[in-house]
């Protein structure tokens, strides 16, 4: 049922050509499609990268198909955790990506928002923001494992973090309600102390990791941004709300395959994106709105935004 739905929905609103528009300064702002498109209420917006041009126009965005594997995911955070170790792509990965208790390693559902400026950050990440920060945390990771220095200062710090609940275990009374807890670190970091001394289990991590990195950095290099502007209907989204709001960030969550059907317009950046993201009480970079952008930007703004000016009147404004 819903199905037909879909499609009488396609037939009756959804254009049967794509628009696509190619900006090419990085610094451009300003919303690229009309007034109409911005003021529908069912247009929502995919920020991604070129990498995925082909897999998106082929099958549309369908949970738990990500251009990614989800295991490999689950086994670079798992390596680390191991160690003990993160880094900044894994602060990401491990709560955003597979979630803290792997909530999302079968239930990773595609993701649009209502804020064109927020699809375009989120373009602005070379790969997408999984793979990019897969690729941060695979390439630091390499350079913690090959580096003598840096495991002895990783092993110096597990050193005293064992010690620490060693010495609190040795002084705990057997009924303290903390005993457990304690035991579970002291266990975790007496693990983990073996395992970084071991030259097996360290070239084996390192082998899988070289591996991964294979696998996924031709998804990050002469990568450039791509945001598509889909039109929807709410009972496709687990989570929407009305009415939405186009200056607001409101991250919508499909519940079922969003057809490349619904796509209207595509948007190119391949000469990179420039990081601009208005505040709520700041007026938007619209076309058919340029003096009130420019009169509260050159009221409120003070260096270093005064590039921004210059910017503007790079671009028309």
């Amino acid at each position: 049922m819903l199905e037909m739905e879909i499609d009488a929905f396609k037939d009756k609103f959804v254009k049967k050509t794509m628009l696509e528009k190619i900006i090419d300064e990085p610094d451009e702002v300003c919303y690229p499609l009309s007034r109409e498109i911005f003021n529908d209420s069912k247009i929502l917006y995919h920020g991604t990268s070129n990498s995925y041009i082909e897999r998106i126009e082929s099958k549309g965005w369908c949970k738990n198909d990500q251009p990614y594997e989800m295991t490999d995911i689950k086994s670079i955070c798992e390596l680390m955790e191991s160690l003990d170790y993160g880094n900044k792509g894994y602060a990401v990965l491990r709560p955003f990506t597979l979630g803290v208790t792997d909530y999302y390693l079968k239930n990773k559902m595609p993701s649009f928002t209502s804020n064109y400026w927020m699809a375009r950050t989120f373009a602005s990440v070379l790969g997408g923001e999984t793979v990019n920060n897969l690729a941060g945390a695979l390439n630091d990771f390499i350079n913690f494992l090959n580096s003598n220095d840096l495991r002895q200062k990783h092993i110096d710090s597990l050193t005293s973090k064992f010690a620490k609940y060693d010495e609190f275990l040795k002084q705990i009374k057997k009924t303290d309600p903390n005993i457990d807890s304690f035991r579970t670190m002291f266990q975790k970091y007496k693990k983990a102390l073996e395992l970084i001394k071991s030259k097996q289990f360290l070239n084996e991590t390192l082998k899988k990791t070289l591996a991964l990195k294979e696998k996924y950095e031709p998804f990050v290099q002469n990568a450039y941004g791509v945001i598509y502007v889909v039109r929807v209907r709410p009972k496709w989204f687990k989570n929407w709300i009305e009415p939405i709001q186009p200056q607001t960030r409101t991250d919508f969550l499909a519940d079922i395959t969003i057809s490349t059907e619904t796509i209207i317009a595509k948007i190119f950046f391949p000469k990179g994106i420039t990081a601009y993201f208005p505040a709520s009480n700041v007026p938007l970079p619209l076309p058919w709105a340029k003096e009130e952008f420019k009169k509260y930007i050159s009221s409120h703004f003070v260096p270093p935004h005064e590039r921004f000016l210059k910017d503007f009147k790079k671009i028309g404004f």
